[in-house]
């Protein structure tokens, strides 16, 4: 079901493994999320169908985006608040960030 959005991701972060890894954990987050939040017992399975292939979408990336290897290895830690997997800020509900798409509607 995930087949043509990782095809899409794979093409813009084909340089950089570890953004990718945690974009797929992203989705596999809200789809979880989702199906906890729905009552219906279909779409809750879907959910949980789509959460199960993002995971494996992040899990087979591990080896790749180990942190012994390449510039994961010497970057440090960073501060993900406010920052959308993208990089992109992202609206808050305590702040004035912003996202490229609020930014177009105001």
């Amino acid at each position: 079901m995930i087949a043509t959005l990782k095809q899409h991701y794979e093409y813009y972060h084909a340089g950089d493994l570890t953004a990718l890894k945690k974009l797929y954990e992203y989705h596999a987050g809200n789809c979880a999320k989702a199906a906890e939040l729905t009552e219906d017992t279909q779409q809750r399975a879907e959910y949980l169908e789509l959460a199960r292939e993002w995971s494996e979408a992040a899990r087979s990336l591990e080896p790749r985006t180990s942190p012994t290897s390449g510039a994961d290895a010497q970057a440090g830690p960073q501060d993900g608040r406010n920052q959308s997997i993208t990089g992109r800020p992202v609206e808050i509900a305590n702040g004035p960030m912003y996202s490229a798409h609020t930014a177009v509607q105001r």
